[in-house]
């Protein structure tokens, strides 16, 4: 049976099936907005991390924090069932200290991509700096 958008089934439902409450059972009224909604063809991610310390010297951790977050990336992205029509793109910046972290995050919300800004800034740390940065 085919389904016209346009003309309400028997039952008052469109094309979609109903949605149930998980707590009652009962149908739902009406779906959330972003229910039906379309994820983008491109996500623009912003990596935030330090490789070099106060000493400019190479952290290893943040190296292994580098090299799991664009794994991570390409496994998404090699997945067509995880984010189907989905490409996520990547830029990174860094900074030493509150400063510094808030400042690498303006730089990749604000500059990245050619002006156009990141979608979401991923931080390897969880400190003040990274939690700073996520108020930009």
């Amino acid at each position: 049976v085919l389904c016209d958008p346009d003309v309400a089934n028997i039952d008052g439902d469109s094309c979609f099936p109903p949605t149930y409450k998980s707590f009652d059972g009962l149908k739902v009224d009406n779906l959330p907005p972003y229910s039906l909604a379309k994820f983008p063809q491109v996500v623009k991610v912003g990596g935030l991390l330090d490789l070099y310390g106060i000493k400019n010297q190479q952290d290893p951790l943040q190296a292994q924090c580098l090299a799991a977050f664009l794994m991570a990336i390409n496994e998404i992205n090699n997945n067509t069932n995880l984010l189907p029509n989905t490409t996520l793109i990547t830029a990174f910046a860094t900074g030493q200290g509150f400063s510094g972290a808030i400042k690498a995050a303006t730089q990749l919300a604000m500059s990245a991509f050619g002006g156009t800004g990141v979608d979401i800034v991923i931080g390897t740390d969880d400190d003040v700096e990274t939690e700073s940065s996520n108020e930009v």
